[in-house]
């Protein structure tokens, strides 16, 4: 009867000890999948973050040629032209590629006007507007708007785009 149960013991401890190195294998492989999976994610955000941008630069060249357009050549002052700048975003939580596009202006007797205009680069959509003086105590701005909601200042819009800007 000694005899049986030491064999029982001896083969519940292999059995264990077999589970437990095969336990410790499939976590290795879970964790080398879950790696490849990160690596091919961070691949997959790079590739849409150097599309967003190329497609930015490619709208933002558009606008330029749209300025010169609206305005004509002989109205578009060279200093307007030269201000107009813009940054892309990919933003991942809201699949969107952003181009925030910004000028400046001299107001005469009232200062330095600032634009920033955030478009949809695919979808050519207006997403946030923001048009007033750049000094704030100087009034508040007369268009401002963050994906449809109305804001009251420049502090007020960038708090409210950097929600959408922040990834």
């Amino acid at each position: 009867m000694m005899l049986r149960s030491a064999v029982i013991w001896v083969c519940a401890a292999f059995t264990v000890s077999c589970e437990s190195s095969r336990v410790d294998k499939l976590e290795k492989q879970n964790q080398e999948i879950l790696s490849q999976l990160h690596r091919q994610e961070a691949v997959q955000d790079f590739d849409l973050q150097a599309k967003c941008a190329q497609s930015a630069k490619a709208y933002f060249a558009e606008t330029r040629a749209e300025y010169r357009t609206i305005l004509g050549e002989e109205q578009l002052r060279a200093d307007i032209l030269s201000t107009l700048n813009y940054t892309d975003h990919y933003s991942k939580s809201l699949n969107r590629c952003l181009i925030r596009i910004i000028s400046y202006q001299t107001v005469t007797g009232k200062g330095m006007a600032f634009a920033v205009d955030v478009y949809d680069v695919y979808e050519r959509k207006l997403f946030a507007t923001y048009f007033g003086l750049k000094d704030s105590q100087k009034g508040p701005p007369t268009v401002c708007s963050v994906n449809e909601t109305s804001c009251n200042s420049l502090d007020d819009f960038e708090t409210k785009l950097k929600l959408y800007m922040a990834n």
